[in-house]
């Protein structure tokens, strides 16, 4: 094998080593990625009163709350009740915020199904049996 030949073959090897890990970091980012819906007691899509309603239940719910302090802004994100759930940094919710609005939420007679890609957790929503026990303590 000569020199040339030689080097091309390393020269695609490396390209291929520094290619492989980018591409996998860039599907972990997305892999973490969560989603959530909103719905009412009747389990129907929340409407843009109830998102906005369970904002500033938010707001107010920071003080009782510690992820909620990262949460900059919650707003419908689709007619099927879903969810776009921002951090002050721009970057998307996490299912511990998720969790902390679920709560906010069911005071509101509202639930919120989140499903994160990178857990085994599944949906989680809340009850209205549930909403009361909690609320109750």
């Amino acid at each position: 094998m000569n020199h040339a030949a030689l080097l091309a073959r390393f020269s695609v090897a490396i390209v291929i080593a520094f290619a492989i890990p980018a591409g996998a970091r860039a599907q972990a980012a997305n892999s973490n990625t969560i989603t959530g819906k909103c719905l009412d007691a009747n389990g129907k899509p929340c409407t843009a009163a109830q998102v906005r309603d369970l904002g500033h239940g938010i707001a107010t719910g920071r003080r009782m709350y510690q992820p909620l302090a990262m949460v900059k802004s919650v707003e419908p994100g689709g007619a099927d009740g879903a969810l776009k759930c921002v951090q002050n940094d721009g970057s998307p919710c996490t299912a511990e915020q998720y969790e902390a609005i679920n709560k906010i939420a069911a005071q509101q007679k509202c639930s919120i199904n989140y499903n994160s890609s990178k857990s085994n957790s599944g949906n989680v929503r809340a009850t209205d049996k549930q909403a009361t026990s909690k609320t109750a303590k």
